[in-house]
């Protein structure tokens, strides 16, 4: 668990939000909220995605360019710096865009192509997975007035995923594959 009374609550709550959201967008729209108390960005993408082929799809995002969102996909997948597919099968499911580039964020294809030029200076890239697969992700943007992200801000956001707040109680990853039930 990470450190830090607030943080304890913060993910109880999350908790109480998993287990008395309506649907996947009630949800993620509380859960973004929660952690915006706790942990500062300025941004945030979080699809979900088949747990099968792990696309993602349903997307909620508020980003400096809405206009570029097709890029901003389309660079996404193309980069492995903090790839959710990467992620899900890695022994952490969080990692930063510092982290992942050793320091050089212009290693990573989406940040080269397109954050830079809106001032992002860190990204905290969490995946969402069960024993179906991953189920979504969830990408926090910070910018030049925010430091980078620090490594009990990624030990939070990890007790997040690890625990399985970030997901409706009646959820199942298996309901949003084609192939699910």
């Amino acid at each position: 668990m990470t450190p830090g009374r607030p943080w304890n609550r913060s993910l109880e709550r999350i908790r109480l939000i998993g287990d008395s959201a309506p649907d996947h967008h009630s949800l993620r729209t509380a859960v973004l909220a929660e952690l915006g108390r706790v942990l500062p960005f300025s941004a945030f993408v979080w699809p979900l995605s088949d747990p099968l082929t792990a696309t993602g799809m349903s997307p909620i995002a508020r980003i400096p360019c809405p206009d570029e969102l097709p890029l901003l996909i389309r660079l996404k997948y193309l980069t492995l710096a903090g790839r959710w597919t990467q992620l899900a099968i890695s022994p952490s499911p969080v990692t930063t865009l510092l982290r992942e580039t050793a320091g050089n964020p212009s290693r990573s294809l989406v940040w080269e192509g397109l954050m830079k030029r809106y001032g992002v200076t860190d990204v905290l890239f969490a995946v969402l997975a069960d024993k179906h697969g991953c189920w979504g992700w969830i990408d926090l943007w910070r910018t030049a007035q925010d430091d980078p992200f620090t490594a009990d801000e990624v030990g939070y956001i990890a007790a997040v995923t690890r625990e399985g707040h970030a997901r409706p109680s009646s959820f199942d990853s298996r309901a949003i594959s084609p192939g699910g039930a």
